[in-house]
């Protein structure tokens, strides 16, 4: 497949979870927003919260 064709599967595939975004975790939430977003501000700021979302501070012990 093409470059753009991938691209636009990706897109496609993280509209249809911001549609519902009730029935998805945070963690996919933000992976769909990275996706459609066209700004490198945006862009840097969910992987900084992505990347704070990782650290085992934040984790929940059950």
């Amino acid at each position: 497949m093409k470059h753009r064709t991938i691209r636009y599967f990706s897109k496609a595939r993280a509209l249809k979870i911001l549609e519902h975004p009730m029935q998805s975790d945070l963690h996919t939430l933000l992976s769909a927003t990275f996706a459609i977003s066209k700004s490198n501000v945006v862009k840097k700021h969910i992987q900084n919260t992505l990347l704070e979302l990782r650290a085992p501070v934040y984790r929940r012990t059950a």
